[in-house]
């Protein structure tokens, strides 16, 4: 199967954003554990 260069590109672009957005979620993830963490001991205090 012969892939155009315009289909060659169309794939690397779809995988280029298809990998920030994967890598966006996985560091709201990162960072959403991080600031539980962080505020845990305070946190319980709080509710």
């Amino acid at each position: 199967m012969k892939t155009s260069p315009a289909g060659k590109l169309a794939m690397g672009i779809e995988h280029q954003l298809a990998s920030l957005h994967y890598s966006r979620i996985l560091m709201q993830e990162v960072c959403h554990r991080k600031l539980s963490s962080a505020l845990s001991p305070y946190g319980a205090e709080r509710l």
